[in-house]
């Protein structure tokens, strides 16, 4: 019979304690590596994200606040009497002739009695909303306002944000100053920006110095319809 032998090399060898530890070490520096900039990148996005949402808040609200007051005094009848009713810096009160009493007619029944006829907008700082009312109370219009003026401009040139009730219908056109923040602070962001509206008000005093961030922008809406 013949018998085998077989010899246990000396060259196989396995892992050492130190070896291990050092791979662990480097594992881990590279782990953490991939996971500080995957944080990164997901921070930066969600912070261009709301920041999108802002913007386009901002902008969505100047075009509607813009709509509306174009609408001013819409009264195709000449018989309704719409028009400015009351005006200030940050709250403005018309009526326009767009319905009849049954609804559905579009150029106006010679009243302004109608629904969506007598509307309202005005700035709610408690809620920071811009709202809109008809008559059924006030409604959000948009969100996250934290400063509106509207400026108005008569018919001699005079610019002021209180216009006399005797002058109401001598407006012709609205400038919209309007200021927005994000839905959500930042960490690590600070707002040291002083906003300034072209009518000259520095908005909030100076600085908010929070971790919002901000937007303004201002437009200039013509009255169409007053002092036809």
């Amino acid at each position: 019979m013949t018998v085998y032998y077989y010899k246990k090399s000396s060259n196989i060898s396995g892992f050492t304690l130190v070896e291990l530890m050092i791979a662990l070490l480097v594992s881990s520096i590279v782990a953490g590596a991939i996971y500080f900039v995957y944080t990164g990148q997901q921070n930066i996005y969600t912070r261009q994200e709301v920041v999108v949402d802002m913007q386009q808040n901002l902008r969505a609200g100047l075009y509607l606040v813009g709509q509306e007051l174009r609408m001013a005094g819409y009264d195709p009848s000449g018989n309704a009497g719409a028009g400015i009713v009351t005006a200030t810096s940050n709250t403005i009160n018309f009526t326009q002739d767009i319905t009849d009493n049954a609804g559905t007619a579009t150029d106006g029944d010679g009243d302004i009695a109608d629904a969506n006829e007598n509307v309202t907008l005005a700035f709610n700082a408690a809620t920071l909303q811009l709202t809109r009312n008809t008559g059924g109370g006030a409604q959000p219009f948009v969100d996250n306002v934290d400063f509106i003026e509207f400026a108005y401009t008569l018919e001699d040139g005079t610019v002021t944000l209180a216009p006399n009730p005797s002058t109401l219908d001598q407006i012709r056109t609205v400038q919209i100053s309007m200021l927005v923040r994000t839905a959500t602070p930042e960490v690590n962001y600070l707002n040291t920006l002083t906003y300034t509206t072209p009518f000259g008000t520095v908005i909030n005093g100076g600085p908010y110095n929070d971790n919002f961030r901000r937007r303004f922008l201002y437009t200039t809406v013509q009255c169409r319809n007053i002092g036809l």
